[in-house]
């Protein structure tokens, strides 16, 4: 994964409309690598109401793209944003180190959040890890879903709880009434 970090903003952004690994995607790019992941709901409202909120967000409304990113699709159903280029200038430090070695997460295993904090070289701060983690602009691809709660508890996600689980199970992930069976690694 390579990783844009200067906050400065492309002059178009597009999207797709992709499958993902548990339902519809919206996934924007721009000349600085891709920028979001958002659940897709029905087409017609989804559509107008991601590009709203896009627009809000990055100050300019993404346009739709004929073609997705070359390695897009790949990304989301093998859970590795190898070879992709990610845009993370509108982050902190922190926030871009947290996604960082989130993206390190091999498909089918878990971290937990201590074990994150303790990567970045900030083991007190656990909770700041879950909030930087809240706000991964690129869900699936940089995959925030591997980490969870060093009880073995799945925790919160951007796209709720359910979808979470649903993520972990298609990677082999054993759950048990909404925990992982075999304890997080540290």
């Amino acid at each position: 994964m390579v990783v844009a970090t200067e906050d400065v903003g492309t002059e178009t952004d597009e999207y797709v409309l992709v499958e993902g690994p548990v339902g519809p995607l919206f996934v924007a790019f721009g000349d600085r690598g891709l920028t979001r992941v958002a659940p897709a709901g029905p087409p017609d409202v989804a559509r107008a109401q991601f590009e709203r909120q896009y627009e809000l967000r990055f100050g300019r409304r993404p346009t739709p793209a004929a073609v997705a990113p070359p390695g897009l699709l790949a990304a989301l159903h093998d859970g590795s944003p190898r070879g992709l280029t990610v845009d993370l200038s509108g982050l902190s430090a922190f926030g871009r180190a947290v996604l960082s070695v989130t993206a390190e997460i091999p498909f089918g295993q878990v971290r937990s959040y201590a074990w994150v904090a303790e990567q970045v070289g900030r083991p007190a701060a656990v909770r700041a890890v879950g909030s930087a983690l809240g706000r991964n602009p690129l869900p699936v691809v940089i995959p925030c879903h591997r980490v969870i709660r060093s009880d073995g508890r799945v925790g919160e996600y951007g796209f709720g709880a359910e979808c979470k689980r649903a993520l972990l199970e298609r990677e082999g992930v054993e759950l048990d009434a909404g925990a992982v069976r075999a304890p997080a690694r540290p």
